[in-house]
């Protein structure tokens, strides 16, 4: 397993959800403030991904070919609505 990867996304999750660097938008309800972090997770999962394989290692000669860029869009796609959830969950703790 990937253990990189993995530590980074939580970082990235951690720092994406609402009120933890930002609330965007500022005046949004708690829905449309989950979206618009869920995005943003998303995004940068998906721009972290060019990166993260080289540093672990997966360019080696022996390393598979990497993933078109469309089954991480497929990926995103999938993923959003389950951040989304768990951003809600995690924000409904506070409450």
């Amino acid at each position: 397993m990937f253990w990189l990867t993995s530590l980074v996304s939580v970082v990235v999750f951690v720092l994406c959800s609402p009120n933890i660097l930002a609330r965007l938008p500022r005046k949004g309800n708690k829905y449309l403030v989950a979206l618009v972090h869920g995005i943003i997770f998303t995004i940068i999962l998906i721009l972290l991904n060019k990166y993260l394989p080289v540093i672990e290692g997966a360019s080696s000669k022996n390393a598979k070919p990497p993933t078109p860029w469309w089954v991480w869009l497929v990926f995103a796609l999938c993923m959003t609505p389950i951040i989304i959830l768990a951003i809600l969950m995690f924000s409904n703790m506070d409450n």
